[in-house]
């Protein structure tokens, strides 16, 4: 190979690098953000913040899902389905984890594309499901963990494709 094509595949992988690392903390930071909310019976007047009003008698409390998992885990919450769910999420984090420590193995870049396609579903849909129906409510941590998902993809599969073209 050229010493030009040599350089490009090296930058390639600096990008790569850089880009994996930023989602991996910006998929960690969405986990903190709001990705429930519970809405209750209240009155303009109670609902201060960090609730917000809904309208209509009704107040919400926004959950993250870091959160919601400890609830789980500690017994105060019987959503023991979503909770499954949850534990879906971090497939991709440990599959990017892996990535790193076994640089590029092809099952596991597949994999990892896989597990960030699907995990970008359910947050998205769930962030405007949401979103569309009450204003509000701006559940921030989901959308930015399907934003981020989804970008991953994206990239993985633009820099793979430029990395073939550049093989050629």
């Amino acid at each position: 190979m050229s010493t030009i094509t040599n350089q490009l595949l090296f930058r390639q992988s600096t990008i790569k690098t850089v880009g994996r690392l930023t989602a991996l903390l910006l998929a960690l930071a969405s986990l903190f953000g709001p990705w429930f909310s519970d809405a209750h019976p209240a009155t303009a007047d109670t609902c201060l913040p960090p609730l917000v009003w809904l309208g209509d008698g009704h107040c919400a409390c926004l959950i993250s899902l870091v959160a919601f998992m400890a609830a789980v885990i500690q017994g105060q919450s019987s959503l023991w389905g979503l909770y499954g769910l949850c534990w879906l999420l971090a497939l991709p984090l440990v599959c990017l984890t892996l990535l790193f420590l076994y640089r590029d193995q092809r099952i596991l870049w597949i994999i990892n594309l896989a597990a960030w396609g699907l995990t970008a579903i359910l947050p998205l849909f769930d962030f405007f499901r949401i979103w569309c129906t009450h204003h509000e409510l701006f559940l921030w941590g989901a959308g930015l963990y399907g934003l981020v998902a989804g970008l991953v993809v994206a990239g993985e599969i633009l820099i793979a494709r430029k990395k073939h073209r550049a093989a050629e």
